[in-house]
């Protein structure tokens, strides 16, 4: 939805959805020297809202800017090894996200427009707690370990389309 304010400026409302959206593989070895920490977190879904304020440079050129919210559902898989011992852990939660960019708009034809856009994409972060025990190799007795573990979850998208403006 479009509504002209001025003859150089308009304001827009997008609605916005999207599946299987990224993936990401993270590896860490930690400071003790025999442990290793990998994940992979999925964003198997996003729907959210955006206003862009757009500005008319000229007959055929727009620069819009984007502010909106949504949410997403991400699918986490960490595994992990510690002194020989593995530990798996998965989960799934929705989250909250911010996003922000800018882009031009290029009319190309009476009704359509060539668009480029970088956003960037703010979840807000979030802090997992686990314990485990830890069998040094040899032993019997475990280890109780403690772990806290925060994800901050953004990325910079860089897009390029073609629209149809009705």
């Amino acid at each position: 939805y479009e509504q002209p304010v001025s003859h150089w400026f308009s304001l827009s409302a997008e609605i916005d959805a999207s599946i299987g959206a990224a993936k990401t593989f993270e590896q860490y070895k930690l400071s003790s020297g025999d442990a290793t920490y990998s994940a992979q977190e999925n964003l198997r879904y996003t729907y959210g809202i955006s206003l862009l304020p757009e500005f008319t440079l000229s007959k055929k050129i727009q620069l819009f800017l984007r502010a909106g919210v949504g949410n997403g559902n991400i699918e986490s898989k960490a595994t992990g090894f510690m002194g020989g011992q593995a530990s798996t852990v998965s989960y799934k939660k929705n989250d909250f996200y911010y996003n922000f960019g800018a882009g031009l708009d290029f009319a190309v034809a009476k009704h359509w427009r060539l668009r480029a856009e970088g956003d960037y994409v703010l979840f807000t972060p979030y802090t997992r707690a686990d314990d485990a025990t830890v069998y040094p190799p040899g032993s019997s007795s475990g280890i109780p370990v403690h772990s806290n573990i925060t994800n901050k979850i953004h990325s910079l998208r860089v897009l390029v389309g073609l629209n149809y403006q009705f």
